[in-house]
């Protein structure tokens, strides 16, 4: 993903939010005051629904890979792969 945005100009941070509900919302808001360009969002958990409300008011588009969009707010794309590896037992 960084080298395919860095052909566009653009840089891609990487946080990890440790599966803390608390820690994600916090790194969302910290993109949202940092106007970036969007964020892509990869945990399956709640803590990410409310980040993705405060991203769309804030005009930033959201992305979600792996997870069917179950939440509200507006997910720009969602990327489905076979998670058969992914499950139990992988």
């Amino acid at each position: 993903m960084k080298a395919e945005a860095q052909k566009f100009g653009y840089t891609v941070n990487v946080v990890d939010a440790s599966r803390d509900n608390s820690k994600q919302q916090s790194q969302v808001e910290d993109f949202i005051s940092q106007k970036v360009a969007a964020i892509v969002l990869t945990l399956r958990f709640a803590g990410h629904r409310l980040g993705i409300v405060e991203a769309n008011k804030a005009g930033i588009p959201c992305s979600r890979p792996i997870s069917p969009t179950l939440e509200p707010g507006v997910v720009v794309s969602h990327i489905a792969a076979t998670t058969f590896k992914a499950g139990p037992g992988r």
